[in-house]
């Protein structure tokens, strides 16, 4: 990813924030410096390490009481800003021996990143074709990969990547896999829709958080689906919803609302009560490609 301090970064930046980039990018400079603190998810003992996209740990904390597997919710200081970067530290320089012992089922657009890496199993759900118009897998789908290589797959542990609370917003009604995209919250949109006044701040928190609550009735399904004693909820990164004029998520970026992350423990029991479904793979174009990747801001 460009630099933060390089000039076709700062005319990008210009290009979709307008003078908003000024303050952003010199936010993103100061809060360069590194902490000590940073925690990887290798340094504890797991046997399902959940992880959902962008999810802040007050929203965590916000919405904890409304789910019975959720008791306290602690912290960690993310070894990323962004999931390029977490990807990265956590498997690219992570510690083989625990990789080659792990599944990784990920609907982040930015897996391929990793795919060399020596997992037991890597399934890439961008590589799935789901019925639903979304630039990234819905929870469901996600959890039924989750599901069958839980079940199918003999391996010391399994990480799950869902990809929300993250941008878009997820619409979706009473039955399991009834979803559908706001178009005002793809790319940066839900942004300039504050900007402009159409949403107030306090609507785009809560579209977070509404998110958030979508998926982690997911996450219910998937804990009474697989078989884990030690099972760990956390997020890759963090998220800005202008806080020090910063805004998104970005690599290198040390400010808390980026790096400070949910980390919930709790169990999980197969009762049986979910068959995943099954899905075709399909070859996208790397203009189908880019399309989701601007959907979710990263264009």
């Amino acid at each position: 990813m460009v630099g933060s301090g390089s000039v076709s970064y700062v005319r990008e930046q210009l290009d979709e924030w307008g003078w908003r980039a000024v303050p952003k990018i010199g936010s993103e400079y100061i809060h360069k410096f590194p902490n000590p603190d940073t925690q990887s998810v290798w340094e504890f003992e797991w046997d399902l390490l959940i992880v959902l996209d962008s999810c802040r740990v007050d929203w965590m904390q916000e919405v904890a009481s409304e789910y019975d597997f959720i008791g306290a919710v602690d912290e960690i200081w993310s070894v990323g800003g962004h999931s390029e970067e977490w990807l990265e530290e956590t498997f690219t320089n992570g510690p083989d021996e625990r990789v080659t012992e792990t599944a990784y089922v990920s609907g982040n657009p930015f897996v391929e990143n990793v795919a060399d890496e020596p997992f037991a199993v890597l399934d890439d759900l961008n590589a799935l074709d789901y019925d639903v118009e979304s630039p990234v897998a819905p929870a469901h789908v996600t959890t039924d990969r989750a599901i069958d290589v839980g079940r199918s797959a003999s391996v010391d542990r399994q990480i799950v990547h869902y990809m929300q609370p993250h941008k878009p917003f997820i619409e979706h009604g009473e039955e399991r896999g009834d979803v559908s995209v706001a178009d005002w919250s793809k790319g940066t949109d839900l942004y300039h829709a504050y900007f402009d006044g159409k949403k107030s701040k306090a609507e785009l928190r809560e579209g977070y958080i509404d998110n958030l609550r979508y998926v982690l009735d997911d996450v219910r399904a998937l804990l009474e689906n697989i078989e884990a004693d030690d099972v760990v909820i956390t997020a890759d990164h963090g998220h800005a919803i202008g806080e020090r004029f910063l805004w998104d998520h970005r690599q290198g970026v040390q400010h808390p609302v980026m790096r400070r992350v949910p980390w919930v423990e709790t169990t999980a029991v197969d009762w049986g009560t979910i068959e995943p479904a099954e899905y075709e793979t399909i070859d996208r174009s790397d203009d189908e490609v880019n399309d989701r990747l601007e959907a979710l801001g990263y264009k």
